[in-house]
């Protein structure tokens, strides 16, 4: 399997090198307007002037099909490693690049004006530039609600209960002599307070673990911690592929880099190693149970699956619950506040009960809810199938290898139908002359 992927990683790359760029080396790629643009917002609503997040779409000129300018643009919409340099995404101070705005302008006002803007200022391209997604305003207006406040006190009840917890424990500790003389009494505070004790908490994050079972597969440790170096790096990586940047050039190419290829296909495959890793200690787990639940197997993987569900759901709760808030806000303040975080605030405020279901990956995936969520919902998803396979091989294990062969097998195709019906190995295809 390792070696299947490892195939699939190099012949991807090798496709990908193959001869089918753009010209970037022409002079009118560069004059082409640039995707991304973000003005300083900060001293342009600290002058009171208006600031305005925009899409700019480019169209074709009147009546012609033949401008050079256009035909490089389509050529960038149909390759599938360069943006789509038919949109642009600008934050820009609106009274900074066009005579002063002045009250009762309506929203068609801004357009036009801006429109006529991008006109003006790109004439020599002979394109047209229609303004959509407009949002201006001279203020930020993060105003809070009931629901953020109940939100706000709860996490603040929260947070005092842990002080208090870890206040207690520290004085229980110092006490030492009131414990001797009534050890009943001190193990009931001891057991209540140490759940939310910082104190306790942290002394077991860094106590060694000498369960058998911990030392036997010590080396789990040694994998999840360098995968997740490399998971790390891979994510910040692509996370500028979805932000504002001001030298897209530079991802268009990377392509053309054979190690930087190998690290972005590379990505592809990172997190499948924690799939892995979780099914292998699901098989481990379930394979040192047989012999002690040998008379109630569905019972037995009924409670299995419901502990894993109640062992995320409470940090996925509190996820939601500030993901639902305006707080955010305070702290994701700028031009792009309207772009993300907006937009995640509705998903979240419609598809919130998705996650508790771990299906958000599947239902309304478009407008999922805490995006990065993903992996949550297909890990439970994987963790359940792979509980009712070794439940079928707990049931028949003289058969264990045919039902094997027939996961292997399904788990394969699945893959390639998917990547057939969405068209997904066009990522690797050249663009046709």
């Amino acid at each position: 399997m390792n070696c299947s992927i490892l195939l699939l990683l190099l012949l991807s790359c090798l496709k990908n090198l193959v001869k089918c760029d753009i010209n970037v080396s022409d002079r009118r790629f560069g004059e082409l307007p640039p995707i991304f643009q973000i003005d300083d917002e900060g001293s342009c609503r600290g002058n009171g002037k208006l600031f305005c997040t925009l899409s700019v779409v480019i169209q074709p000129p009147n009546g012609t099909a033949t401008n050079l300018y256009w035909k490089l643009i389509e050529d960038t919409v149909a390759h599938p490693k360069f943006y789509n340099h038919n949109e642009l995404f600008h934050a820009i101070c609106f009274d900074d690049v066009y005579p002063a705005s002045t009250p009762g302008v309506t929203n068609l006002d801004l357009r036009k004006r801006i429109s006529e803007y991008y006109r003006l200022k790109y004439e020599k391209l002979g394109l047209r530039f229609l303004v959509s997604n407009l949002n201006c305003s001279n203020v930020q207006k993060n105003s809070l609600g009931l629901f953020d406040f109940t939100v706000i006190f709860f996490i603040t009840v929260y947070f005092l209960i842990i002080i208090y917890a870890s206040y207690r424990d520290y004085c229980n500790k110092c006490e030492s002599k009131k414990a001797e003389e009534s050890p009943e009494l001190y193990g009931r505070k001891t057991s209540l307070v140490q759940i939310f004790s910082v104190i306790s908490n942290w002394k077991k994050f860094y106590s060694v673990n000498n369960n058998p079972s911990f030392q036997k597969l010590k080396f789990i440790q040694g994998i999840r911690f360098y995968n997740m170096l490399l998971v790390i790096f891979c994510h910040t990586q692509c996370s500028y592929f979805g932000a504002y940047i001001d030298n897209t050039e530079y991802f268009e190419l990377v392509y053309r880099n054979p190690i930087r290829l190998f690290i972005i296909t590379l990505s592809v495959f990172l997190v499948q190693t924690f799939f892995l890793i979780s099914a292998f200690l699901l098989s481990y787990h379930v394979c040192q149970s047989m012999e002690k639940y040998q008379g109630s197997k569905l019972k037995y993987s009924f409670y299995t699956f419901l502990n894993r569900y109640l062992r995320l759901l409470p940090p996925l709760l509190v996820t939601l619950l500030i993901m639902n808030t305006k707080v955010v806000a305070y702290f994701f303040k700028g031009p792009l506040e309207n772009f993300y975080f907006r937009k995640e605030l509705l998903r979240c405020r419609q598809n919130w009960w998705t996650n508790l279901l771990f299906i958000n990956n599947h239902y309304n995936e478009k407008n999922m809810c805490y995006f990065i969520s993903w992996y949550l919902a297909a890990d439970t998803q994987l963790y359940l199938v792979s509980l009712l396979i070794l439940l079928v091989i707990w049931k028949y294990p003289q058969r264990r290898k045919l039902i094997l062969g027939m996961a292997i097998f399904v788990g394969v195709l699945i893959p390639i139908i998917m990547s057939y019906i969405y068209e997904l190995d066009l990522i690797f295809r050249c663009t046709p002359e």
